[in-house]
């Protein structure tokens, strides 16, 4: 995952020159240290700011890993308060100007399995 990627265009320029496009990756506390500091050096090193990295997840269990997927699509797609979720992006006035289509409905998505 790549932290409001789509806002800006640094950090899509940042994200893409490290991510290899692979959107899915899971990472452990090891690695998402490494790209946190990646992150702080690139930051530095082009704009000579310190940054703070603020992060928040959510789990969906189950049995195996598939009726953990189930359980994630039943809570976003099926259960998922979608016109909350667009009132709320509206509220912080997230819109397609701001970043890709694809973006505001991955957005949705993460509002919806908070």
């Amino acid at each position: 995952m790549h932290p409001n990627r789509g806002a800006s265009e640094i950090l899509r320029e940042f994200a893409d020159r490290r991510s290899g496009g692979d959107e899915r990756r899971r990472f452990d506390s090891n690695s998402l240290r490494a790209r946190i500091d990646l992150f702080r050096k690139f930051a530095w090193d082009e704009h000579h700011r310190r940054i703070q990295v603020w992060t928040n997840s959510y789990i969906f269990q189950g049995e195996t890993e598939n009726e953990a997927r189930d359980c994630s699509g039943d809570c976003v797609f099926e259960k998922g308060d979608w016109p909350g979720a667009e009132n709320l992006i509206n509220l912080l006035c997230i819109n397609s100007q701001l970043i890709s289509a694809v973006a505001l409905t991955k957005l949705n998505e993460h509002f919806m399995a908070c």
